[in-house]
């Protein structure tokens, strides 16, 4: 039975208000391309090799954190996506990568491995956002 599209719209609201992400980039330069990041941050951060981790939750995009190097801040990407979350837990999880899906997968893996009461999918993330991402991002969610 397909479902009315305002029961829809609602529960999307719902899950929206109660949802939160993490995400990391392989590289900063599209956030200065499109003008989120200034020259001297962008600079800095390429030296030092910050990656930031990347919170979206509350309707907005915000920086929750930073860590040196990518790998370094996908794993602080993932502590912060599964804190909430027990290994006899059930719950969802959303993927989603930006021309990343080896990684993606093995982020799946790792999901299973730990949370094997877990379930969800790797998406890939579209162009209207990717554009701002670039090449290498990396979103995961867990959910109720």
């Amino acid at each position: 039975d397909a479902l009315p599209i305002y029961e829809i719209v609602k529960k999307v609201t719902k899950m929206e208000e109660n949802i939160e992400g993490f995400f990391t980039l392989k590289t900063l330069d599209n956030l200065v391309r499109g003008g989120r990041m200034g020259q001297v941050r962008y600079r800095l951060g390429k030296w030092l090799n910050i990656k930031p981790v990347l919170r979206v939750g509350d309707g907005k995009i915000s920086a929750h954190d930073k860590a040196r190097g990518v790998e370094a801040s996908r794993e602080k990407m993932y502590q912060y996506a599964t804190v909430n979350f027990t290994k006899d837990q059930k719950f969802k999880y959303i993927i989603a990568h930006s021309r990343i899906l080896g990684e993606a997968e093995e982020l799946e893996k790792r999901l299973k491995k730990e949370f094997p009461k877990s379930s969800g999918f790797i998406g890939e993330i579209g162009t209207s956002i990717g554009v701002h991402t670039g090449e290498g991002a990396l979103f995961l969610t867990c959910y109720k």
